[in-house]
């Protein structure tokens, strides 16, 4: 939130610094900042008054125009056909500087002219002038003043406003807070108040909102107003649009109250606040076309919906310039009230950044009636009827224990100190009770003691509270690792990198390893080009590896550790935790391996001593076709029967799509991991091992885990392990050699007894994988 300090200096009598002012409103919680006003004042620029004007003996659009600058009475050449009807106007004379020229003494059609008239966009504004800026005669102006100071020129601050401070998003509530923290004297502006002349212009008041003001009137065309609001709504980057549109949003920047305003003559009263009943469309100021749905809280008339409640009105009653009849709506929504169509349609306004973090419901009064008199003075606007209707909000209290504020705090303070401190901030005590305080309507934020504690310390000074040691034993539990830990820890220690991505994901990521059937599309995504979550934990890895690749770092060893989401078949939401990680580029020169490219079998290796390692032995590999991966080179981590994830190569042509190198993939699904088997301990047996090559022939395509599973499951005496060997494919089939080990624990195992297994086991597998 941007705020002069001017405005601040002017409402306490102050005369601090921008620099004075944004280090005191750090000191309490707002963190700020000075920034430059991009719009730079010529010292030059002054008002003038217009003494006389003539038409130009040689030019009939031209008019000659003696101007009293306050020192002199210059001359000065216009051509704006409105400039008779001017009193005072912004004049630049020659030596001062518009934005893009400075101006000279110049002669048009052989008249002399000492300065130039101004428009409001000549000077900088951005604003659609149709001419020459008239300062309104209601001001107390006068001839040679300077343009800088009549605007209200000053340093400007911007203040970051925490979510939970709603009563500060507005140039009164940050005054307001300033001046409690300062223990200054603050005393709010005061309005005549207006009271009900009708009960035609507002029905039905419902949903969550406490309050409601609406003010019929009609205005007069062609109105300017003065300097400081066009000077106000710039600062705060607000655009000029209509005049009576202006003052509303004037009025919002300084009360923080949102307001509406409306075409009257494009409504049938009276209006209603409340959910649609049917299915209807309105399209908005922004020319967007929006569903309205049943949650959606709108302000409407008998035919149709003319706003949506606290966000935006509708373009079919806006206020145009050949408007007369304005009605006027400050309302009174709660946060909850708006929520969902906050969500649902993704607009963010002025007026919906306010009522989501809360605005008193009290202001909505205070807001129109500061309005309707700013109307009436400026506008020329003239008072056809008004409603005022409201709920009873019930107040809350607060009690506060002075011995819990300074353990808190780790200060001492007394009683009176702790309710002086509170005054200051608008919580009047109760009646019975001094400790015992009435929170008041724009602090939605307050709700228990700890918020007075830390409004205590807010105002006691942060700065101010001691630093002390920290005194007591602390006792280190005992760390237990959980399985996804032990798993990140094993492969940080073979070398991977641990990367965190978030888990949302583009169409063309979802499409790269799964299918569309099981994908989770959210229905407000905070990135619009990732609406989905990760179906796999591969579609979050390669963007890792796209954004290092693209920075020629194509040597990668990464994992990632996170949730994926899913469907079922009958539509239900689950998740799964699941460990993944690639091996990209080349693997680096070691001291018996040269350096080369990373290959499926690195993969599956890394696999089977990781799991090994977690004390997972039978871990075995079974071809299969994944979506995103070599035809050939994919397989399914198996323990048991448990499909756990799942290892492979990318296919070539999404590496080349993807911009990466030769890519190895894999994932754990940790979730589904059986329970690890209760470590056996064994001494390693003191007598020597058997080694025995024998080959197989069977037919093509037949899997070697098959063939190494059903060897262990013979009962083969003394046989350790089986592993495989070599392949060799021909037309007829395939011969896969495979080592045998045999060793005994209680003797050295004799060739004969070895070569009588061995045999046995051949038949056995010549019965049952013969061709």
């Amino acid at each position: 939130m941007i705020i002069p300090a001017s405005w601040l200096n002017s409402r306490l009598s102050l005369s601090l610094t921008a620099s004075e002012i944004a280090d005191r409103l750090s000191a309490t919680g707002f963190e700020s900042e000075l920034i430059q006003d991009p719009l730079k004042i010529d010292k030059g620029l002054v008002v003038g008054k217009i003494v006389s004007v003539e038409k130009h003996p040689s030019a009939d659009k031209l008019n000659v125009c003696q101007v009293d600058v306050g020192t002199e009475v210059i001359q000065i050449v216009c051509g704006c056909s409105t400039v008779s009807d001017a009193k005072y106007v912004v004049v630049a004379p020659v030596g001062s500087k518009l934005p893009g020229c400075a101006i000279e003494e110049v002669s048009l059609r052989n008249v002399k002219s000492s300065g130039m008239i101004c428009s409001l966009s000549e000077i900088g504004f951005e604003v659609a002038s149709k001419g020459i800026y008239h300062i309104p005669e209601s001001e107390d102006v006068v001839a040679g003043q300077s343009v800088g100071e009549l605007m209200g020129t000053s340093d400007l601050i911007d203040v970051d406003i925490t979510p939970n401070r709603g009563d500060c998003i507005g140039l009164e509530g940050v005054v307001r807070d300033f001046a409690a923290s300062q223990d200054i004297a603050y005393k709010a502006p005061t309005y005549q108040s207006r009271e009900t002349t009708s009960d035609k212009l507002l029905d039905t008041l419902d949903g969550q909102t406490t309050g409601a003001e609406f003010a019929h009137m009609s205005i007069e065309q062609g109105v300017i107003l003065p300097l400081d609001i066009y000077n106000l709504l710039r600062q705060c980057k607000v655009s000029s649009i209509h005049p009576v549109v202006d003052i509303l949003n004037y009025v919002m920047l300084v009360t923080g109250q949102p307001m509406h305003a409306y075409d009257a003559d494009t409504l049938t009263l009276p209006l209603h606040i409340n959910y649609v009943k049917k299915a209807q469309s309105i399209q908005l100021l922004d020319e967007s076309e929006y569903d309205i749905k049943p949650y959606d809280l709108v302000v409407c008339d008998a035919h149709q919906a003319h706003a949506l409640a606290g966000v935006m009105g509708g373009d079919e009653s806006k206020i145009t310039s050949d408007t007369k009849n304005v009605l006027i709506e400050s309302a009174s929504f709660s946060p909850k009230g708006i929520a969902k169509t906050l969500r649902n349609c993704a607009i963010n306004t002025d007026s919906s950044y306010r009522f989501e973090r809360g605005v008193d419901p009290q202001l909505a009064e205070q807001a129109m009636v500061m309005a309707v008199t700013l109307l009436e003075r400026l506008v020329g606007a003239k008072m056809m009827a008004y409603q005022s209707k409201s709920t009873a909000t019930p107040k809350k209290t607060v009690s506060l224990n002075v011995e819990k504020v300074s353990s808190y705090l780790g200060i001492t303070l007394t009683e009176p100190e702790i309710v002086n401190y509170m005054h200051r901030l608008g919580f009047d005590s109760a009646a019975k009770d001094a400790l015992t305080f009435l929170v008041p309507s724009y602090r939605f934020d307050v709700s228990s003691d700890v918020d007075l504690i830390e409004e205590v310390a807010r105002l006691y000074g942060y700065n101010n509270i001691p630093l002390m040691p920290f005194d007591c034993e602390l006792a280190v539990p005992e760390i237990q690792n959980s399985l996804e830990t032990s798993i990140k820890l094993a492969l940080a220690a073979y070398g991977l990198n641990e990367v965190v991505s978030f888990p949302f994901v583009s169409s063309e990521a979802l499409n790269y390893f799964s299918d569309s059937q099981s994908t989770v599309k959210l229905s407000n995504p905070i990135n619009a080009n990732a609406p989905y979550m990760r179906s796999h934990i591969w579609q979050s890895m390669i963007q890792v590896l796209q954004y290092n690749h693209a920075r020629q770092q194509s040597d990668l060893r990464i994992f990632e550790s996170g949730h994926v989401y899913l469907k079922d078949s009958d539509g239900n939401l689950y998740e799964q935790l699941v460990i993944g990680g690639a091996l990209s580029g080349r693997q680096s020169k070691q001291f018996l391996n040269a350096e080369r490219e990373y290959n499926y079998y690195d993969g599956q290796a890394l696999v089977v001593s990781l799991l090994k390692n977690l004390g997972y032995e039978q871990v075995v590999f079974k071809p299969v076709s994944i979506p995103g991966l070599h035809y050939v080179q994919a397989a399914s981590i198996m323990i048991g029967d448990i499909c756990v994830g799942s290892v492979g190569r990318m296919h070539p042509q999404l590496v080349r799509n993807l911009g990466l190198g030769l890519t190895i993939v894999f994932d754990i699904n940790i979730d589904v991991l059986p329970e690890l088997p209760s470590p056996k301990v064994q001494m390693p047996s003191k007598y020597p091992s058997v080694h025995r090559d024998i080959t197989v022939s069977c037919a093509s395509g037949l899997a070697v885990y098959e063939i190494i599973e059903f060897c262990n499951q013979q009962g083969i005496e003394n046989l350790v392990s089986v592993s495989h060997v070599d392949t060799f494919e021909t037309e007829s089939g395939a011969n896969i050699t495979l080592a045998l080990q045999f060793q005994s624990y209680d003797k050295t195992c004799s060739d004969k007894k070895v070569a009588q297994e061995t045999e046995r086991l051949i038949n056995l597998l010549g019965k049952q994988f013969a061709k």
